[in-house]
């Protein structure tokens, strides 16, 4: 199972007699992802100059929704490894209860991923792509912290 097929046959077989669920998943995300930032959008249009209060804003929701990002991927990735079990809805909140280990190590990924972007475009491009596991050794490994998740992602990814 190399190959893309492989893993698309995987996945489907993954998701057989959990459509729905993984459906209604999908739309709580959606609108939770779309509909948190258009209504703040919309009140802060009303009271004064979008411009003046777009960027701020916009990283504030990014990091309040960070756990519920984390947790549909999560959800998705324990389904996966899991099997025959249904979809558990409420994994998609469970990045909350984990919250700081979370963000903190998504804003030094942030970071460092800005860093070595600044630096050259490519070298950013593939400091994305060796801490792109991290979300995933957090869950696998839930002591540790900010750096060892980030450096265990990086060796994963090397090669």
């Amino acid at each position: 199972m190399d190959n893309i097929s492989g893993y698309k046959d995987r996945a489907i077989e993954s998701l057989t007699g959990k459509w729905g669920n993984s459906a209604i998943a999908t739309l709580i995300y959606t609108i939770i992802l779309g509909g948190i930032p258009i209504t703040f959008s919309y009140f802060v249009a009303l009271t004064q100059s979008w411009l003046t209060m777009s960027d701020p804003l916009g990283n504030i929701i990014q990091i309040v929704l960070l756990p519920i990002f984390w947790g549909f991927e999560i959800m998705f990735l324990e389904n996966i490894r899991k099997g025959d079990q249904e979809l558990d809805l409420g994994k998609m909140f469970e990045g909350f209860k984990d919250y700081f280990r979370i963000m903190l190590t998504n804003l030094l990924v942030g970071i460092y991923t800005l860093l070595w972007t600044l630096l050259l475009i490519i070298p950013g491009i593939i400091k994305m792509y060796s801490y792109s596991m991290t979300n995933y050794v957090l869950l696998d490994d839930p002591d540790l912290k900010y750096n060892s998740a980030i450096e265990k992602s990086m060796a994963m990814m090397k090669g």
